[in-house]
């Protein structure tokens, strides 16, 4: 027996941020997200709500909570001259059948607020945790990157979804060099008249975020399913991350005064999770912040990349790229991480797959979006 309820209270939305711990709390590489901050996520202070209608729903089974999602429509997300789009997300279900009944429930909810066409999953939209884990089981995800049940693609695509687009992890050692090549080309770059590569600078970390974001919004205005942040969202973002962000792991690389690439990575919040249930009292706060700023953690991910369009099919695009990542490498390196995560890169965006390729990156995680024709049911 399966019903679902929408949330309509705070006590509910504390328990659709809580299902997945409940349905996935045996598996080992299942991290729990830290429940304030998901709250914080998904409540009214988030800017993403200003432009967007949305609704959760939890599932129950024999009374028990045993799956959830989210259905929204982001009027940024929106194409000129295409359906109506829908989105949904935060998809988690106990087995297959409570998954088709919350995947019904959410096309209900969209088609009765116009969508045409459903995609995702978006949880909330593409610059937040995307897709459905596809390949590579084999180990935890890196902070703000998707977990699923090897079932769940498949489920989905048997409930009459179609395959979107695909998204690639990599995976890069820190103790290993770089390719020769790579380094040889980051050097031409650091030399070429103009050009300055310089990290983070600490006194100025607010307008350096935003520089960061106006990168971001016009390297990646042409890539599948693009929707730019706004700047309540940079703000909002900039609150949340300031206390990951190490300036030694930021980039910039100016080219006659003007920033025109730049690289971030974050160690991986995930890392130093494990083991609190996403719980902060009475003790999670004190191991959380030791092993933040005292134990030290092994991996990290890029969680922004990007170069602007001004420079990007010209060979200097391509080789700041590669130099920032050189300087990344080194810093990561000398601050004792292992690994670094890449992520996430479309899997038919060939310039950035070449890159990847050209710096040792090897592909060991994929993630795939779903799309519904909701128009002709």
């Amino acid at each position: 027996m399966i019903t679902i309820r929408e949330v309509r209270s705070k006590r509910m939305l504390k328990d659709f941020v809580e299902v997945p711990n409940l349905l996935h709390q045996d598996d080992p590489f299942y991290v729990p997200q830290l429940t304030l901050e998901r709250l914080d996520h998904l409540g009214r202070k988030n800017p993403y709500f200003k432009h967007a209608v949305h609704a959760f729903f939890i599932a129950y089974q024999d009374g028990r909570a045993a799956g959830r999602i989210c259905a929204q429509i982001d009027e940024l997300a929106q194409q000129e001259n295409g359906p109506r789009l829908g989105h949904f997300g935060f998809i988690d279900a106990a087995n297959e059948n409570v998954l088709r009944n919350l995947l019904a429930q959410a096309e209900t909810w969209l088609r009765e607020h116009g969508a045409e066409k459903m995609v995702g999953p978006f949880s909330l939209t593409i610059n937040d945790e995307i897709g459905v884990l596809i390949e590579g089981f084999d180990s935890p995800p890196r902070m703000m990157m998707n977990y699923a049940q090897t079932w769940t693609g498949k489920a989905i695509e048997q409930a009459g979804y179609q395959p979107a687009k695909d998204v690639l992890a990599f995976h890069i050692s820190c103790d290993q060099d770089l390719p020769p090549a790579a380094l040889r080309l980051a050097q031409k770059a650091e030399t070429y008249p103009g050009v300055v590569l310089r990290s983070l600078d600490k006194p100025r970390i607010a307008q350096d975020i935003g520089l960061l974001l106006d990168i971001f919004n016009d390297a990646w205005v042409n890539n599948w399913g693009f929707v730019p942040m706004t700047a309540d969202e940079v703000h909002h973002l900039a609150k949340n991350l300031k206390p990951l962000i190490v300036p030694d792991l930021v980039y910039f690389a100016e080219l006659n005064g003007t920033a025109v690439a730049m690289i971030v990575a974050l160690p991986d919040l995930n890392e130093a999770l494990q083991g609190l249930g996403g719980r902060l009292l009475p003790f999670g706060w004190a191991k959380l912040l030791w092993r933040l700023k005292f134990s030290g953690l092994s991996g990290a991910r890029v969680l922004l990349m990007g170069v602007r369009q001004t420079v990007q099919q010209e060979f200097l695009g391509g080789a700041l790229a590669i130099a920032v990542i050189v300087k990344l490498h080194q810093a990561l390196r000398a601050n004792g991480y292992k690994d670094v995560e890449l992520s996430w890169i479309l899997d038919d965006n060939k310039p950035m797959l070449r890159l990847a390729e050209s710096i040792g990156a090897v592909p060991y995680k994929r993630y795939r979006m779903y799309e519904k024709d909701l128009a002709s049911l």
